[in-house]
């Protein structure tokens, strides 16, 4: 999980790096959402819940886990398809 956002997040930045003199890529809805997503599941990831609330918790966490990657990835593919599209 670690590997995909950080290859998401690192790969998005050295594209709108390269093209910034050029033109501007505003934040998408989608990476707005993403963004509140891993931060709501690192957040839950970090807390004390599975300790006091025991095993749903964990199934909780992992929910969240999976939901933040799977926007990470889905924003990651649309900023390629908008690149590919021009």
């Amino acid at each position: 999980m670690t590997i995909v956002v950080l290859v998401r997040e690192f790969g998005i930045t050295a594209y709108r790096m390269l093209i910034a003199h050029r033109e501007i890529h505003a934040a998408s809805w989608g990476g707005k959402v993403k963004t509140t997503a891993q931060a709501i599941a690192v957040s839950f990831a970090l807390a004390p819940f599975p300790a006091l609330l025991g095993d749903w918790m964990n199934w909780f966490n992992g929910f969240l886990m999976t939901a933040a990657v799977a926007l990470t990835v889905w924003t990651g593919l649309e900023y390629v398809w908008k690149a590919i599209r021009g």
